[in-house]
């Protein structure tokens, strides 16, 4: 898989759509079924899109984790549970289902982040509150980076 790379600005319409990038549609279509899976994130306020098939996966790989953790409970709650299989329609669009908006604080303009694996919805304000280089400490995030050999 190529992945998910770039960012992109866009905007819900009045009927919670968004227009799913043309990059991100192709790899769609030549790698997956053009089906997106899109979840709360665990602890952010946005939203992730995982490839249907991708998401299959994730949740064969979760249900053999110890369900009696507090953590997975809450992960299962919080992510599983909020799962909403989104088509792309022939207009490149997927409409996010209104308790995703809301959980995200989607508003009118908003942010399509690849991740590689993944994409990230978030609305606009926020996006550009939690990159801003002023919400990191800088000598701290260029140690953990090095320890990561990044």
């Amino acid at each position: 898989m190529a992945g998910f790379f770039g960012l992109f600005y866009n905007s819900i319409d009045s009927k919670g759509r968004i227009v799913i990038p043309s990059i991100f549609r192709e790899e769609l279509a030549v790698n997956y079924n053009a089906k997106l899976v899109v979840v709360n994130d665990a602890l952010e306020s946005c939203l992730l899109a995982y490839p249907e098939e991708d998401w299959k996966e994730h949740i064969r790989f979760i249900s053999t984790l110890p369900q009696h953790n507090k953590n997975i409970r809450f992960y299962m709650r919080r992510v599983i549970a909020s799962a909403s299989v989104c088509e792309i329609d022939k207009h490149g669009r997927i409409l996010i289902p209104v308790t995703l908006r809301k959980t995200a604080a989607l508003k009118k303009d908003v942010v399509i982040a690849g991740q590689g694996a993944k994409l990230e919805i978030w609305d606009k304000n926020k996006w550009e509150e939690v990159t801003s280089p002023d919400k990191v400490d800088r000598e701290e995030f260029i140690r953990e980076l090095n320890n990561f050999n990044i």
